[in-house]
C-alpha cells in the first residue's frame, strides 16, 4: 500500500488463513464493517493502525474478531483498532506500536493467545468495559497494561514493565470506575477514584 491501505474493504473483511507481508502507508488492513480472522500468519509495517473497522454508524458493526493465527505488528498508530469491539480469542502476537496496541472505542475482551506488546500509550485499551478471561501478555508500555472505565479480570496473566520513555513506577492497571477480579469463587470488587 503504497498510497494508503494495502488491503481495504467497504464492508466486512474476512480471513481464514494463508501468510501475508504487508506494509503500508497508512492502515494494513481495513475492514470498514469488520475484519474477522480465523488463522494466518500476518507480518505488518503500517503507517496508522495494522488492523482496523471503523463503522460508527450501526453499533452491530466496526468490530475486529481474532481466532487464530501468527502476527508480526508494526504500526505507528494502534496495533489493532475497532470502533465498537476488539475480541482477541487466541494466536501469538508480537507489537511494537506507536500508540495502544489494542484499542476499542467501545468494549474489548482477550479470551486467549499469547501477547508480547510493546507500546507507546496503553497496551489494551477500551473506552467503556475491557474483558480478559485467558491469555498470557508481556507489556513493555509508556502508559497503563489495561485501561477502561469498567475491567473484569477472570483470568490469564499480564506482566508489565517500564520501557524507559517515561519514569518507572506508572500504575500498572488504570480504571476510571471499577475493577472486578475473580478468581474461582471469589469476588474482589474495589473503587477506583
Amino acid at each position: 500500500g503504497n498510497w494508503q491501505h494495502a488491503v481495504c474493504s467497504k464492508d466486512d473483511l474476512v480471513i481464514t488463513g494463508g501468510t501475508y507481508d504487508v506494509s503500508a502507508v497508512e492502515d494494513a488492513f481495513r475492514g470498514k464493517d469488520c475484519v474477522k480472522i480465523a488463522d494466518g500468519s500476518f507480518t505488518v509495517e503500517a503507517g496508522g493502525d495494522g488492523f482496523v473497522s471503523t463503522n460508527d454508524e450501526d453499533e452491530t458493526r466496526g468490530f475486529v474478531s481474532i481466532d487464530g493465527g501468527t502476527f508480526d505488528i508494526s504500526a505507528q498508530d494502534d496495533g489493532i483498532q475497532a470502533y465498537t469491539h476488539a475480541r482477541l480469542a487466541g494466536g501469538e502476537f508480537s507489537m511494537d506500536s506507536g500508540d495502544d496496541a489494542v484499542h476499542s472505542d467501545g468494549s474489548a475482551s482477550v479470551a486467549g493467545g499469547t501477547y508480547d506488546i510493546t507500546a507507546v500509550d496503553d497496551a489494551f485499551h477500551a473506552e467503556t468495559t475491557l474483558e480478559v478471561i485467558d491469555g498470557t501478555a508481556r507489556v513493555v508500555s509508556c502508559y497503563e497494561g489495561l485501561e477502561a472505565q469498567c475491567v473484569y479480570l477472570r483470568g490469564g496473566t499480564v506482566n508489565r514493565a517500564c520501557n524507559g520513555r517515561r519514569r518507572c513506577g506508572q500504575r500498572r492497571f488504570a480504571f476510571s470506575r471499577r475493577v472486578v477480579l475473580r478468581s474461582g469463587c471469589f469476588f474482589f470488587r474495589p473503587r477506583w477514584r
